[in-house]
């Protein structure tokens, strides 16, 4: 809904559905890794594309952190 491209696994891998095995080196628990989304920039974005994303990740999932 962003157009932007995101993926729940490590950049260098693909296919699977174990955690990540960088979030797993840096000492985040496996159920908290399985929930994590990796996004990508390249050389061409732009802060106004990162503020893009930040607004719009946290429109979406505004309704899932409200107690």
């Amino acid at each position: 809904r962003l157009g932007v491209a995101a993926s729940s696994g490590a950049a260098c891998s693909s296919g699977g559905s174990a955690p990540s095995h960088v979030l797993a080196a840096m000492g985040v628990p496996p159920e908290q890794a399985l929930c994590a989304v990796r996004l990508s920039l390249g050389h061409t974005h732009t802060l106004d594309d990162v503020n893009h994303v930040v607004r719009g990740l946290t429109e979406m999932l505004g309704p899932l952190l409200a107690p």
